[in-house]
């Protein structure tokens, strides 16, 4: 059985050097994320968004992945902390005993985003998406980008049509019982696209994405898959001004990042190599790293230090 690693010393600031830092213990940064972090919830009609907000500085929203919680993003957030003031929170459905929205768009959850800003006062703010949530994120600039200041798109895409294996599985999860872990052959694709790019000195933390990702209901990943296919941003891209940095990662389809960075007028990309799909979970000190520099540059520490020099170990 692999054994948990050595904590980093958990009052000492993200990575602020190019030294390899040492690797979070991921069982601690999840506690103090629970019992430190301020709980809110946001009434929205029909449901209520539920969300925590941690640490101090400009406000920096999350928008998470199809098919997991917030929680999944507690390390990187942890890192964040002491230059942002985080808020990050569950789109409507994502547990069990929140409301599903079989009927809601893309554009719907970019206007949770707004309500959220709105209820913590936040007129102006950052962003920092992956994957599903890059999607919704470009949703919120077409819709009100002169109230995001920035924005960092981790294995974004403006359009991801289905195949047509997916769209029979994701029409017939729409409205099925049970939650991810149910799923037939689950643990064998996720095993194949992810398992690789985790940190080898800590087997627990690919057991806590498994858990995070297993309990999500299948008809709501379903749902979300359908946002997806049935919406194309691709001819609006142009009319997105802002400040976006495309960070990509091996085993991405090469296409969805050509169309955003050929299509977006004011966007950078950086390639975080040998980290996956997941890089705020198997690798938050670099990942937090390009967010700083990117969003608060004059704020950054060694803002001249390369991704290369903080090494391929870096966790």
């Amino acid at each position: 059985m692999e054994s948990d690693p050595v904590p980093m010393p958990l009052d000492a600031p993200g990575n602020q050097s190019d030294a390899c830092p040492e690797p979070l213990s991921w069982r601690e940064v999840l506690r103090r994320y629970r019992t430190e972090s301020r709980t809110w919830e946001v009434e929205r009609g029909p449901y209520t968004l539920r969300g925590r907000t941690w640490g101090d500085g400009p406000p920096l929203y999350f928008l998470s992945g199809i098919g997991g919680s917030h929680e999944l993003l507690a390390l990187l957030i942890w890192l964040l902390r002491q230059q942002f003031r985080c808020v990050a929170w569950d789109y409507p459905g994502t547990q069990f005993s929140t409301e599903n929205l079989p009927g809601a768009t893309a554009a719907d959850l970019s206007a949770d985003l707004f309500a959220l800003a709105d209820a913590h006062g936040d007129e102006r703010f950052h962003l920092y998406a992956t994957s599903f949530g890059a999607f919704v994120a470009l949703e919120a600039m077409l819709a009100e980008q002169r109230r995001i200041e920035g924005a960092v798109l981790q294995g974004g895409f403006a359009h991801r049509k289905l195949a047509w294996f997916e769209r029979v599985v994701s029409q017939a999860c729409r409205h099925a019982p049970g939650c991810m872990r149910h799923l037939p052959g689950r643990d064998v694709i996720q095993r194949q696209n992810h398992r690789r790019w985790f940190p080898p000195f800590d087997g627990s933390r690919w057991e806590f994405l498994v858990e995070d990702t297993g309990r999500i209901p299948l008809s709501s990943v379903a749902n979300r898959a359908a946002m997806v296919h049935n919406r194309d941003l691709r001819p609006r891209l142009g009319e997105i001004r802002r400040r976006v940095l495309l960070l990509r990662s091996e085993g991405e389809p090469e296409n969805f990042h050509v169309e955003l960075e050929s299509g977006l007028p004011n966007a950078q990309s950086q390639l975080l190599h040998t980290s996956g799909h997941l890089p705020h979970l198997t690798h938050p000190h670099r990942t937090a790293k390009i967010v700083r520099e990117f969003l608060l540059p004059e704020a950054a520490s060694d803002a001249n230090t390369t991704l290369e020099s903080v090494g391929n170990g870096s966790t």
